[in-house]
């Protein structure tokens, strides 16, 4: 015992330091407290605002700050090499706090939501550069993916996605033409420097919809310090021959005017992709997107933010899913190999998609007092869509005709105006309106009706945290009107729909002791149907389906319950996550027994229906540092979704899956920090809970085993100035598989083989 303790004590030698700045003029803060959660370490930051904690492992710890006169932090901190640096940021109060009133514990502001949190780690953000936003989270238990083939992917949280997921880029929920199945997010995954998927009452700020948590994608703070700073990412592929190149340039203003800026742009071209045995024809993707923000930070109250990313993309749609007629679509499901044979070619043809998105946010912060701020958030959304058939009446149309079968264009505008606030020293909160007017012109085709949108919202959210108690409570409540206009084909009137009802969320998170914590999250929301479960009627190109609506949908609602329990004491980690999640009127979608012939050929249909349905499961995660050198880690995600009236199982649910990996970290020598090497295996199983009455013409594929690996080196160059050499190897034995929730699996395998390669620079 007197040995092991000896060699744990020499394998924690990692330092971390940085200095702790005022979040709104720059300038440091001395004597700040910093504490390590369940350690006895901790530190002061010295006249200068610098600070330093000596011996810490290589793990995840919660770090916490309180200073007298500013607000609490508490965040996560990796700590991943021999040396961590770290600049904290702290919201400064204008007024003094007097010293009778301050009360000073080890365990103030231990988390910052109540609900079930996951976050992205920085290393999976590396590591999944140049990918899909929803593959970036793909070690997040209970996070599943939804595809269309190789490119077009969206996650799936806990068996739900589309319009049941809230997505919040840079604090704008996003909104474009989420509905569809192969209607990815539209977000370049580069402008996030964190990724988080929470629950908790603070999702009613973002709408009564989020049924199965708010994904949070943030980009770091515009710079605080005078100076120019930026990066430069490469990346290769070696299925689909595709490359990236991605950059940033940031910097603020010397002198006494406080403007600061960032730009950033990404482009990503790639070829036909493969499978084990065979490329896949027409599965071309391109690329191109950018970003930039300005914002102005001064000693006085008030702030100001302005941001615009725009987002376009040009995908091509696997060739072999457009079929004839019905006799072909048979054969084009039995045969082992797609029709047509195809060879590797950069070039795009029909049928395709584009997809181009712009995002407009300004935003204003007024500090009233030390007890109140007020945000007001503006922003315009511009979407548009486009998809071109492949086959024609007599034959098929040529690559360069530029006349789109579909074409959509759907325009958002939303106001945002909260204001935070101290209802007493132990109760916080946040109260705020919010509106939003959408509006969606079809040009081409019958997929989607021409509609208009009018919400009007109303939002409360308290929170009570007392030190000295091991219990936190948090409550919020929500009211939505909205109305739906919309223009049916066929009809000579408009359909006008009005909709209002409450949802809510409450809390609670009880600490049992400073390394572990309870938390139970009750949350009740709900969704009007989207306009394609309504009305849609016409071929859904991107998934090679003719989809068909139901007009006698209703509102659905849901009950959430969430129990989590997470640990942490070296070398040990743990996350459990159970929930039952309770639908009155669940819209699903079901495939048809009859495919539907049209002029552009045979397709599989899809109607939507809906009923009382229940969704269980547990997510789970768990890491044990071996030792200095080794890490394992497990994960599993197991989910059961019952349709309750017909006493049967849902369609398109994800399959139960388990995966698990071992990390290497080597020793640092000279400016090359500690090199990683990780090797992730993930278990698929076979989704065996379809429904018993199933007119889909392909049984669920079988389960399937993937390894993965990852290596990664940094080089510290300078001070400022990095580089990050990454390598990755996907399906490295180049298993042959299809998955259950691609809908092009009635055709086609999933991707072989692929190697990745990736240099990041900072300076």
């Amino acid at each position: 015992m007197m040995f092991s303790t000896h060699l744990i004590a020499q394998t924690c030698q990692s330092t971390l330091s940085g200095q702790v700045l005022d979040a709104d003029s720059g300038k440091p803060i001395p004597f700040v407290s910093i504490t390590i959660d369940s350690t006895d370490f901790a530190a002061i930051s010295d006249e200068n605002g610098n600070y330093k904690i000596d011996g810490l492992c290589k793990r995840v710890y919660s770090l916490y700050c309180s200073h007298i006169d500013c607000e609490h932090l508490a965040q996560e901190i990796a700590i991943e090499g021999a040396q961590v640096h770290k600049v904290l940021y702290l919201h400064h109060h204008e007024d003094g706090i007097l010293l009778q009133d301050l009360v000073v514990t080890g365990q103030a502001n231990r988390i910052s939501h109540i609900g079930a949190v996951a976050d992205v780690a920085k290393e999976d953000l590396f590591q999944y550069q140049g990918k899909s936003f929803a593959e970036t989270m793909s070690k997040i238990p209970g996070v599943s993916f939804l595809k269309t083939g190789s490119d077009v992917v969206k996650p799936v949280i806990q068996g739900l996605h589309s319009s049941r997921i809230v997505i919040i880029t840079n604090g704008v929920r996003l909104e474009g033409q989420q509905w569809g199945i192969e209607h990815a997010p539209e977000v370049d995954p580069f402008v996030a420097d964190e990724i988080q998927v929470i629950k908790g009452a603070n999702s009613v700020q973002y709408g009564s919809s989020a049924m199965s948590g708010v994904v949070v994608m943030d980009s770091k703070p515009l710079p605080a310090q005078p100076g120019l700073h930026g990066g430069l990412n490469l990346l290769g592929n070696s299925n689909g021959r595709s490359g990236l190149v991605s950059a940033y340039l940031e910097g603020k203003l010397k002198g006494k005017f406080p403007l600061s800026g960032r730009i950033q742009g990404t482009i990503k071209r790639g070829g036909n992709v493969s499978s084990p045995d065979y490329f896949l024809a027409n599965t071309g993707h391109q690329e191109e997107n950018f970003s930039y923000s300005i914002g102005l930070k001064s000693d006085f109250p008030l702030k100001a933010e302005l941001f615009y990313s725009q987002f376009n993309m040009r995908q091509g749609i696997f060739r072999g899913s457009h079929i004839g007629n019905s006799v072909d679509l048979q054969n084009a499901i039995e045969r082992t190999e797609p029709f047509p044979v195809a060879e590797f070619s950069y070039h795009i043809g029909r049928p395709y998609q584009y997809v181009n998105h712009e995002l407009l946010r300004a935003k204003v912060l007024w500090n009233i007092s030390r007890h109140q701020k007020m945000e007001l958030v503006y922003s315009r959304q511009y979407n548009k869509r486009q998809e071109y058939e492949y086959h024609k009446p007599g034959g098929i149309y040529e690559d360069d005709d530029p006349t789109p079968q579909q074409k959509l264009e759907i325009t958002t505008h939303t106001v945002d105006l909260n204001m935070s606030h101290h209802l007493s020293k132990d109760i916080s909160g946040k109260v705020g309106i919010f509106g939003m007017r959408q509006n969606n012109t079809v040009d081409r085709g019958k997929l989607i009706p021409a509609f208009t949108l009018n919400n009007g919202a109303i939002y409360w959210v308290e929170r009570w945290h007392q030190d000295l108690l091991p219990l936190d409570v948090e409550a919020g409540l929500r009211y939505d009107y909205m109305q739906q206009e919309m223009q049916v084909f066929g009809l000579d009137q408009s359909d006008i729909r009005k909709y209002n009802q409450f949802s809510g969320n409450l809390g609670l998170s009880y600490y049992s002791s400073a390394v572990s914590r309870f938390s139970l999250n009750i949350g009740s929301g709900w969704r009007a149907p989207a306009p394609n479960e309504l009305y849609a009627n016409d071929v859904h190109n991107g998934i090679g389906t003719f989809e068909k609506g139901n007009p006698l949908l209703e509102s659905e609602r849901n009950l959430n319950l969430n129990l989590s329990f997470t640990y942490g004491k070296a070398p040990f980690d743990l996350s459990i996550n159970v929930y039952h999640n309770r639908f009155s009127h669940f819209i699903y979608q079901y495939v048809e027994g009859e495919p539907t012939l049209t002029i552009g050929g045979s397709f599989i249909t899809t109607s939507f229906a809906q009923a009382d349905a229940a969704l269980s499961g547990l997510d789970a995660q768990g890491s044990y540092e071996i030792n200095q050198h080794f890490k394992a880690n497990l994960r599993t995600s197991i989910l059961y979704a019952r349709n309750l009236e017909l006493r049967d199982w849902l369609p398109l649910m994800p399959a139960n899956r388990l995966s698990g990996g071992l990390q290497w970290e080597g020793k640092a020598s000279g400016k090359w920090e500690k090199p990683k090497l990780g090797i992730d295996l993930v278990q698929v199983f076979e989704q065996n809970h379809v429904p018993v009455i199933n007119a889909d013409p392909l049984d669920p594929p079988g389960a399937y085993f993937l390894a993965n690996l990852n290596a990664s080196w940094d080089l510290k160059l300078a001070k400022e100035r990095s580089l990050q050499f990454g390598l990755s190897l996907d399906n490295m034995l180049n298993n042959r598989y299809r998955d259950y929730l691609n809908r092009f699996r009635y055709f086609a395998d999933e991707l072989g083989f692929n190697a990745s390669g990736r240099i990041t620079f900072h300076f």
